[in-house]
This record gives C-alpha cells, sequence and structure tokens, in this order.
C-alpha cells in the first residue's frame, strides 16, 4: 500500500509542505483522523475545506493544513494517503491543569486570574506557549497602575499526564514607587500650592498610606491636568495652555517626579451674552437659565451649567436630543469674551415605550407604578430622571441606570430603558453583644421588602436577653391602591423582667398589641399616614421587697393591668437619592400617638427625626441627624408611663455608652428615662478611595450628643421628685465603619465619651455614666 506523508514545519512561517516522495492526486473516498484525544472528531471535520469525493492535490494540502492551524488546538499537523484514504495525524496542544500564583499581595489572585483569562489563559483552555509573554505584559502593567514599577513576574510550566500543564507564576511585587514631587512651571499669578491642592496625586506625606494619593497613576495624572485647566478656565485665563508634562523616575524605581509647564496668559471678562438658533421657548424665558452677567469673570464651570439647565428645560419640552453649544467670540486687546449660546433643539421626541431590563425578580409593575414619566407622552427628561431617583430609593436595586433608544425607522419617538441590579430584597439579620447588667443579648430579624418580587414587605423580628423577650411580625403593601395608599399590619408580644437587670429601674410587663397603618402620597416626596393601634399589659414590680418608689407610686395610683387604644398621625419627607449609602438628600418625619379617651391610661408621645447628607469636594461627604422626643399625661393621667418614657445612650443614639444609660435616674440611681428626649449626630464620611474603593464599605468619623430628661419633674409621689435628673448633654466622638458584605453586613462602631466641662457637679464619671466604647452588629443577607 502507497504511503506519501507531508509534515508542516511549525518553525516555517509559510508552511510549506515538504514532500518525502512524488505527489499524485487523487480522489478522496475516506478520511482518516489520528491522535485526538480531548478534540471530538466532528469538530476537525467541520475545520476542514476537503470533504469525500474531492479531488485531494498539492495546493489543497496547504488549505488543510492552514484551516487546522488557525484553530489553535494543534500543535504538530501530518498530512497522509492510505490507499484513496486522506490520513491527518494531529498532535493536541497541551491543556492548563492549573494555575497557580504565589507572591502577590497588593492585587488578588482573583483579580489576577481574571485577568489572565482575558488573555486567554485559564484553567481548563488550550496552553500557547506564545501568550505566557502577553501575560506578562499585562500582569506588570496592573502593578504599574498600583505604583509598583520594579515588580518581577516569573512563570514555570510543568508537564503533566493526560496531555495537561501546570502553571506557577510567582510575583516579585517590591514596592511602590512614590511621588516625591510634583512641580508646575510657568505660573505667576497663582501659587505653586494653590494648584496643588486641586490635584489628587500629592507628594508623599504622613497620611499618603491611607490616600494612596502618592502612588502615580497616569490616569490620575490626566484627570489633574482637566483639573489644572478647570482652575484656570474658571477664573477667566481663556489662553492657558499645558504646554508639556514630563514624569521621570528614579533608578531603583521607587521615587516619581512630576514636572507640568504651563502658559498662564491673561484674565477675560464676559461680553455680550446671546441666544441663537432655534430656541423653540421664548427667548425671554431661556435668558432666566443664563446666570453669566456681562463684566463678571470669564467662567467655564458657569458656562457648564448653563449648558445643562438650558439642555434640561428643553428636555422638559421633549427635545431630548436638544444641542446648546457655548461659542465664545475672544477679543484678545480688550481681554473680553462674548458668548453665544446656539440651540439646536432637534425633533420634539415621544416616548413610544418604557422597558426594564435586569428585573429577574421583582415584577415589571412594581417598577412601573414608580414611573412618572408615562408613555405615549412627550418626553419628559426631568420625569425620567425623577422616575429613576424613585426606583432608586426603593431599596430593591443595588443601582438603577436610564437610557432613551431611538425608535427605529421613526425619527421622532423613542424607546426609554431602565436597567436595574437587583439588591438582595431578602435579609437574615442579627446581633451579639454582652454587658454587665444583661448578659448576652441576642436578636435575630428575618425580612424581605420585597416579597416574591411584589414590592410589599413582610419582617419577623426576635430579641432575647435575660431582661427581654419580644416577638415582632409585620406587613406592608406600600401599594395598597393604585395612586400609592399604602397599608401595614403589625402584631407583637413582649415580656419584660427588669429585676434581671441592673441597667433599667426594676419592674415587670407582659405586653401583647397590634398595629394597622395607612400611609398616604401627597406629593412626590411626602406622606401623611394615619394608624390605629392596641395594646394590653400587665405591670408589676420586679422585687416587691426592693422596688423603686417612683414604680411602687405608679401602681398604686394606676393598677397593675391598662389596655389602650392608640391613635397615630405621621408626617414623612424623603429627598434621599438612593436607599442604601446615601450621598444626596433630606429624610425626616414627625409622629404623633395618643392613648385616646376610654384608654386606662391617658398620655400622647410626639418625635420628629431628620437625617441629611450632602456630598462635598473629594468624595467626602456631611451628614447630620437628629431625633426630639416629648410625651405627658393628660385628663386622668398626670404624667408618661414610665414604660413609655425616652431613653438615650448606645449604638442608635449616643454612642459610646451603654445602651439606655443615659438619662434619670430612680430612686435606686438606675436608669428610669424620661419624658423628653434630644439626640443629635454630625458625621464625615471618608472617601471610598481612602478604604480601597469597596462600594459595599462606608466609613465616618461622628460627634454624638443627646441626654433625656424628666421635663416636668414629676414621678407619681405628689409632684415631689424622687428621681435624680442629669445636668447637661453627654457627648461622644468617634469612627463607625459598615459593611454590606454578601455574607454578613456588619456595623462597628468605636465612641468615646467626652467630658463636656470639669466642673464636678455635672455628674460625668464612670459611676454616673456608663460607657461602653465598642459596638458592633451583623447578620447575613439571602
Amino acid at each position: 500500500m502507497n504511503k506519501y506523508w507531508y509534515v508542516l514545519l511549525a518553525g516555517l512561517l509559510t508552511q510549506s509542505v515538504h514532500q518525502a516522495y512524488a505527489f499524485e492526486s487523487f480522489v478522496v473516498e475516506d478520511i482518516k483522523i489520528q491522535g485526538l484525544q480531548r478534540i471530538a472528531e466532528g469538530t476537525v471535520i467541520n475545520y476542514l475545506p476537503v470533504n469525500i469525493g474531492d479531488v485531494m492535490t498539492e495546493g489543497r494540502s496547504g488549505e488543510i493544513l492552514k484551516a487546522l492551524f488557525n484553530t489553535g488546538f494543534f500543535q504538530d499537523i501530518q498530512l497522509g494517503r492510505e490507499g484513496n484514504a486522506l490520513v491527518i495525524e494531529l498532535l493536541e496542544r497541551p491543556t492548563i491543569g492549573k494555575i497557580t500564583i504565589t507572591g502577590n499581595k497588593d492585587i488578588t489572585s482573583d483579580n489576577l486570574k481574571a485577568t489572565l483569562k482575558e488573555t486567554g489563559l485559564a484553567e481548563g483552555h488550550v496552553f500557547d506557549r506564545s501568550t505566557l509573554e502577553m501575560v506578562r505584559n499585562e500582569l506588570e502593567r496592573m502593578y504599574f497602575g498600583h505604583g509598583k514599577y520594579s515588580v518581577k513576574i516569573d512563570s514555570v510550566v510543568t508537564e503533566q499526564d493526560k496531555n495537561r500543564v501546570n502553571i506557577e507564576i510567582t510575583i516579585f511585587e517590591g514596592q511602590a514607587a512614590r511621588i516625591k514631587a510634583i512641580h508646575i512651571i510657568g505660573n505667576r499669578d497663582f501659587k505653586t500650592e494653590e494648584l496643588l491642592k486641586e490635584f489628587a496625586l500629592a507628594q508623599s506625606h504622613c497620611f499618603s498610606w491611607v490616600s494612596r494619593s502618592d502612588q502615580y497613576d497616569k490616569e490620575k495624572l490626566s484627570a489633574d491636568l482637566e483639573k489644572l485647566r478647570t482652575f484656570y478656565l474658571d477664573r477667566g485665563y481663556l489662553n492657558f495652555q499645558i504646554t508639556s508634562t514630563q514624569v521621570t523616575i528614579t533608578p531603583d524605581k521607587l521615587d516619581i517626579y512630576v514636572t507640568v509647564n504651563i502658559q498662564e496668559g491673561q484674565p477675560f471678562t464676559v461680553g455680550k451674552i446671546s441666544l441663537a438658533g432655534t430656541t423653540v421657548l421664548p427667548e425671554s424665558e431661556l435668558m432666566q437659565y443664563i446666570t453669566l452677567k456681562q463684566g463678571e469673570i470669564f467662567s467655564r464651570t458657569k458656562v457648564a451649567k448653563i449648558v445643562e439647565a438650558l439642555n434640561d428645560r428643553l428636555g422638559q419640552e421633549g427635545y431630548s436630543n436638544a444641542n446648546v453649544n457655548p461659542v465664545p467670540d475672544v477679543h484678545d486687546a480688550e481681554h473680553v469674551a462674548d458668548i453665544t449660546f446656539y440651540v439646536e433643539p432637534g425633533n420634539r421626541m415621544q416616548v413610544r415605550r418604557i422597558l426594564f431590563e435586569g428585573n429577574t425578580k421583582t415584577k415589571d409593575e412594581v417598577l412601573r407604578r414608580e414611573l412618572i414619566q408615562m408613555e405615549s407622552a412627550i418626553v419628559n427628561t426631568s420625569l425620567i430622571e425623577d422616575s429613576r431617583t424613585r426606583l432608586n430609593r426603593t431599596g430593591y436595586f443595588k443601582e438603577v441606570k436610564v437610557d432613551l433608544k431611538p425608535v427605529p425607522g421613526v425619527s421622532d419617538e423613542v424607546d426609554v430603558i431602565y436597567t436595574v441590579q437587583e439588591a438582595s430584597a431578602g435579609q437574615l439579620g442579627g446581633g451579639i453583644g454582652y454587658s454587665d447588667s444583661d448578659g448576652i443579648v441576642f436578636n435575630a430579624n428575618i425580612s424581605n421588602r420585597n416579597f416574591l418580587g411584589t414590592g410589599n414587605s413582610t419582617d419577623f423580628s426576635f430579641n432575647q436577653s435575660k431582661a427581654y423577650t419580644t416577638y415582632n411580625l409585620s406587613y406592608n403593601n406600600p401599594y395598597y391602591t393604585i395612586d400609592g395608599v399604602s397599608r401595614g399590619f403589625s402584631v407583637y408580644y413582649s415580656e419584660t423582667d427588669l429585676s434581671r437587670s441592673t441597667s433599667i429601674s426594676d419592674y415587670t410587663t407582659d405586653a401583647l398589641g397590634g398595629n394597622v397603618n395607612y400611609s398616604y402620597p401627597i406629593s412626590p416626596v411626602d406622606r401623611i399616614s394615619f394608624g390605629l393601634g392596641y395594646q394590653s399589659t400587665k405591670l408589676a414590680v420586679g422585687n416587691a421587697y426592693n422596688a423603686p418608689k417612683e414604680i411602687e407610686n405608679f401602681l398604686t395610683k394606676n393598677g397593675n393591668n391598662s389596655n389602650e387604644v392608640t391613635a397615630a398621625l405621621g408626617w414623612s419627607h424623603n429627598t434621599f437619592d438612593r436607599y442604601l449609602f446615601p450621598e444626596n438628600g433630606l429624610r425626616q418625619g414627625a409622629s404623633l400617638s395618643v392613648a385616646v379617651p376610654g384608654s386606662t391610661l391617658q398620655y400622647y408621645r410626639m418625635t420628629y427625626d431628620v437625617q441629611w447628607y450632602k456630598s462635598l469636594f473629594k468624595g467626602f461627604i456631611f451628614t447630620a441627624s437628629g431625633l426630639l422626643g416629648y410625651g405627658d399625661g393628660y385628663g386622668k393621667t398626670s404624667a408618661l408611663p414610665f414604660y413609655r418614657h425616652f431613653y438615650a445612650g448606645g449604638n442608635s443614639s449616643v454612642r459610646g455608652f451603654e445602651d439606655n444609660s443615659l438619662g434619670p435616674k430612680d430612686s435606686h440611681d438606675n436608669p428610669f428615662g424620661g419624658n423628653f428626649l434630644v439626640t443629635g449626630s454630625t458625621g464625615l464620611v471618608i472617601p471610598n478611595e481612602w478604604i480601597g474603593n469597596i462600594p459595599s464599605v462606608r466609613a465616618q468619623l461622628f460627634l454624638d450628643a443627646g441626654q433625656a430628661y424628666d421635663s416636668v419633674n414629676r414621678y407619681y409621689d405628689d409632684n415631689k421628685s424622687l428621681s435624680r435628673n442629669p445636668k447637661g448633654l453627654r457627648y461622644s466622638a468617634g469612627v463607625s465603619v459598615t459593611w454590606v458584605s454578601p455574607l454578613a453586613p456588619l456595623v462597628f462602631s468605636y465612641g468615646i465619651p467626652l467630658r463636656p466641662t470639669k466642673d464636678k457637679s455635672i455628674e460625668f464619671d464612670r459611676n454616673a455614666d456608663k460607657v461602653k466604647k465598642f459596638s458592633f452588629t451583623f447578620g447575613t443577607v439571602f
């Protein structure tokens, strides 16, 4: 049997075939494929440019070789003939069995392997040795981005059985290069120190290890140069130029020097301001959005805000593709710039459809009811953005994006597409702690803000310590009616035995109750609520032989059993830009609850709480919050019942103090609470880049203040006080960290009580105030 073999020499770029014998053409009656281990024979057949019945010629050999080599599956291919059968002998490239990375600290192995995969190197993939050098370059680029220019990367390939290889990558990270100095040359009107304040990059200082501002990054430098350009353009320097930028690194690759050469030019003032083009709206109306005035210093930022305001206004009228182009007419001799805002409105657009993407759990109708931009209506970009904010505020999603997509073949219609990323609506949470008075404190809750994708919320919570046991079950439908009226229910049961605790005045209660609540929207950000509740309470002293006088007097006067029907009225206002980790917005609310006439006890409680976020410069966020509470008796009840008192201290009010420990004391020097509460807090959220750019983590510095008081100073003893009212507020300062991880949301707080005065008459010592500097809670999201 004649056999002709043709061997491809892999080293030749021409992929030429060397013949051992003279080639004779033949008709292919069969195709035999040999040498396969992992790849299916059918896969090879699909790539072949020759089929049974074709004439095999010398030219067709080259086509076969080229087609099979282009697959990347094979490192050697041989063609031969057995009779009229075409024989293809293949040697597969090995697959990657395991990739091991060692020596890396600055970048995680998962992130490095993700980069390897993008370059074609991953476990289970075909191994191509030529990609190793490309991989090395890509990994070096990643480390250069972290300022480690002395990094060294070695790789070892070890052959394994079954035509596999293991790859071991060893990384010697070295030290990160630091910016030794940043020089700006050519500035006359502004000091270098003032200009460098605009830069995110900075030379090394004592806090560089936190902010990493001294690590050179090409993209950060480009952003800083743009900030420098904006700095001058906002001050009228229209001819400002950055002539060159030099970045040099020392031979040891540890120190970097940055030099920026500039030409300032002269400042310009604003001359004539005019509108041109097709303004659509009355020119007098659009001129109201132009805040620049003739004669003032030119400002690039102000011009940009004017353009944004004009585009927004036109967008509210349906011109979502409007283009406002500011064109300055510069008069160099006078240093004056006339500005003309050219308006190109484009077509007036109409919404054809509103679509949702990414909502795998949440039903479309739950999203659609938050929208205030309607289908088949004229596009209103303000309503579209407000709808996005409302979706973000529900808490059902991590992120909401919106895009306007033109309808094919139509010039005046768009589809509005909201792309959402589902959040973990269900939560299994809990906390555990310990105190000398209450021992181990345990709490747990199972809640779902978006039950079965309906937008309804359910919650079951349980709290237990040696003094407390409480159960609570609640349900709320935020859209009980189509126009946004909500309805909620809750039932609860609690047992309190403070004879087992020394942290609060000594008494016991058994309470069973329930509530129903309705909430009505009165504006896109305001709601009012109405509710009715009932509670049956059984009261007793914890230790009959050593009971506080205040509680004995109350029980003598009012009895041990109480049945209360309460009516509640509330108002809430919410402009937060997102549900989790807001950056801007105000949330506040007020409530009034009254035990109505006919109840065993007659009293009322009022509260007002507020929380505000405001974005500052360079990623800092300022936050402030406060809580006021007041209550009293009326009719036959002389004062607010003691078990309805307000308390201060702890993780939810004044951190650094034990829970409920602040406020008036009873006759046994235990916390007794009061009928008046005031707490407040200010905080500064640390820029996320300082803590590694982790979106699920927020850290902030805080300053807390607060106290509970008996404002009327009467405790059921014929207006003679047996309590000791505190003097002055209590203060604390510290840091808190919140981490919403997939495994467990964690909140850590460390607060240090502050002494408001050295006056010994003010009760502020370890005997009067119980300090608890560190506290935490944790839970599991599912």
